[in-house]
């Protein structure tokens, strides 16, 4: 009996967005998406303001966010199915992991080096994404956030977070 092989293969990426990025110690809480959009695992999360619930994301940052909104990044888990051409992330209306120490792979939208700050993006583009300077409508500054790797625009960097829980 031959045994035919199609091109399958095991080649998947060194990370992923969301994806916790090594055992340094971490503290990731549980929050529950209450928009009517999924989440992509790896974006900043930001909480609910409209609501005034501790443990309800309102969005992924939008033009109004300031830093003191932020929560934490989306954590990339396989708890859930999903349909194909779902978006891959946090439900609506389901709890979901939100890393707010620790280290997370995260997607940057400008070149970023080892030990630039963080900025959580929230202009209508990328919002929840991350780049390295701030900008009025465009990025704000996360304290106690910044890049342990290098990467280029539209890549994924290791990002370091202590913002607390």
């Amino acid at each position: 009996m031959a045994i035919t092989s199609t091109g399958y293969g095991l080649n998947h990426g060194n990370a992923f967005a969301g994806m916790v990025a090594d055992d340094q110690v971490a503290n990731i809480v549980t929050k529950t998406n209450i928009t009517a959009n999924t989440v992509p695992y790896g974006k900043g999360v930001v909480r609910d303001t409209t609501n005034n619930t501790e443990n309800g994301i309102g969005t992924i940052a939008a033009a109004t966010t300031t830093a003191a909104m932020f929560v934490g990044v989306a954590v990339r888990e396989l708890n859930r199915a999903y349909n194909t051409g779902d978006t891959f992330g946090a439900v609506p209306g389901k709890d979901f992991s939100v890393m707010t120490a620790g280290t997370i792979w995260v997607t940057v939208r400008e070149t970023v080096v080892p030990g630039d700050a963080a900025c959580l993006i929230i202009n209508a583009t990328n919002p929840g994404d991350w780049k390295k300077t701030a900008g009025a409508n465009d990025a704000v500054a996360i304290t106690g956030a910044k890049f342990l790797t290098g990467a280029t625009t539209g890549n994924l960097a290791k990002l370091s977070l202590v913002v607390g829980g």
